[in-house]
């Protein structure tokens, strides 16, 4: 794990943080602004309510690997073809969506 005390100026410069470690997958949390318009990194993008969604969404380009709440009200419902996924119970359908992302069998 590294975490930065400002939010890097791009993708890039972020991704230097990490040097030479050799890995499959890159976790960032935040940094909204900074890949919200980028087709080439998958998202998974996190909710409280409908309305939070919606905003979260604006703007956001594909690939959108999952949507997320921890609200349980929100359960049994999708979006753009995607289900809600309720954390923590849909925990292993996330790792499920990711891998799938990845072309992991």
């Amino acid at each position: 794990m590294v975490r930065v005390n400002e939010e890097p100026k791009s993708i890039e410069e972020t991704l230097m943080l990490i040097g030479p470690l050799n890995v499959d997958l890159i976790v960032i949390e935040g940094f909204h602004r900074l890949i919200a318009k980028r087709s080439d990194v998958g998202k998974i993008i996190t909710f409280k309510d409908l309305a939070d969604l919606e905003e979260r969404l604006k703007g956001t380009e594909q690939p959108i690997i999952a949507l997320c709440t921890f609200s349980k009200d929100l359960a049994q419902q999708e979006h753009r073809n995607l289900e809600f996924l309720v954390l923590p119970r849909d925990r292993g359908k996330l790792i499920e969506a990711v891998e799938a992302f990845m072309g992991f069998p």
